[in-house]
């Protein structure tokens, strides 16, 4: 039963969150697709080129979800949902009450957690590509790709908070700036004759 549920969890959760992606990388599902997401990456997150973040944010939940629902490459493709999803809860989600209907991370932290679960735990019996095709991922392998993932999205992160850091601070210093000085009267002219 137990291997039963976790077949469950990595279907529902790794094929939600490849839905997700389609809507970045391809506009299924009423998405933007990577144009009309770059536009809110760069405006909303400052993830520049936003596009091109838009194909990276779509192709690791696409990915990572699609290999988590198959259960395929043993723990990459969770890993690969945890980074991404890292990086989503830290920048898109940044400053914002942890509850997603105040657009904050509250399903980025769910998707992270049980994409570690599932990269640390695996999938079970259940899990019929890998069973299928012999796949066994080295565990070498595993943590080199963990470990890459964990660089990557530090460094996204690092980035996106600068850009947002910057944006902030520009704001406040033309809040900051005084206005300009008003004329107390105005005198009407003297037409001359």
């Amino acid at each position: 039963m137990k291997n039963f549920a976790r077949m469950m969890l990595r279907m529902v959760v790794g094929g939600s969150l490849a839905a997700h992606g389609a809507q970045k990388l391809f506009g299924a599902f009423g998405g933007a697709g990577p144009a009309g997401t770059g536009v809110a990456f760069e405006e909303h997150i400052g993830l520049e080129p936003g596009d091109v973040m838009a194909v990276l944010a779509g192709a690791g939940e696409f990915g990572g979800g699609l290999a988590t629902a198959l259960g395929v490459g043993g723990p990459l493709g969770p890993t690969t949902i945890a980074s991404t999803m890292a990086v989503a809860a830290t920048t898109g989600h940044r400053g914002k009450p942890y509850f997603a209907q105040s657009g904050g991370p509250e399903m980025a932290v769910v998707y992270a957690a049980i994409g570690a679960y599932l990269a640390i735990d695996g999938f079970g019996r259940d899990s019929l590509v890998d069973r299928t095709f012999g796949i066994k991922v080295p565990r070498t392998l595993a943590v080199a790709y963990a470990g890459a993932a964990a660089f990557a999205a530090r460094a996204l992160i690092m980035r996106a908070r600068q850009a947002q850091d910057e944006a902030r601070a520009a704001q406040l210093r033309e809040a900051q700036q005084p206005p300009l000085p008003m004329p107390t009267k105005i005198r009407p002219q003297r037409a001359t004759a």
